[in-house]
């Protein structure tokens, strides 16, 4: 994967996941400010660090290949998004929960009770803005080529 398509594939598909996120966590808890905008810079750099060293397509590909399904067909999609939004709405929502609390009682509160809408607010996310992140990147990389 080169440069240029995995830097478009980060943009398109971490920011509106991140935003998406922070958007959900803050409308659960306490409403949209300022801090909600905070919380999705962090989640999208998070997104971002967690691509650079988890393989998470390779992990989806193996995943999808255990039920025999192919990668690029929607069963396929659907059965790979599940186990690698598992790495990074855990980590993300974790990270946003320590921000977000003083204390390990209000941590694991908001940690338990926001963690199952995240992940289907990033599930969905990933379902969506997937394609068009692998769109994004190859268009980027067909620009650079022909230049």
């Amino acid at each position: 994967m080169s440069k240029t398509y995995s830097l478009y594939f980060k943009l398109v598909l971490n920011l509106p996941s991140a935003a998406a996120m922070s958007l959900a966590a803050s409308l659960m808890n306490e409403g949209i400010n300022g801090r909600t905008w905070v919380f999705t810079l962090v989640g999208f750099s998070l997104a971002c660090l967690i691509n650079d060293f988890i393989p998470l397509m390779r992990i989806s590909d193996w995943f999808t290949g255990l039920f025999a399904l192919k990668k690029d067909l929607l069963a396929g999609q659907c059965v790979g998004c599940l186990l690698i939004n598992f790495i990074p709405v855990t980590v993300i929502s974790g990270v946003m929960a320590l921000l977000g609390t003083s204390n390990l009682s209000g941590f694991l509160t908001s940690f338990t009770g926001n963690y199952p809408v995240l992940y289907l607010v990033s599930y969905l996310m990933t379902m969506i803005m997937t394609p068009l992140a692998k769109a994004a990147g190859n268009k980027a990389c067909a620009r650079v080529t022909v230049r």
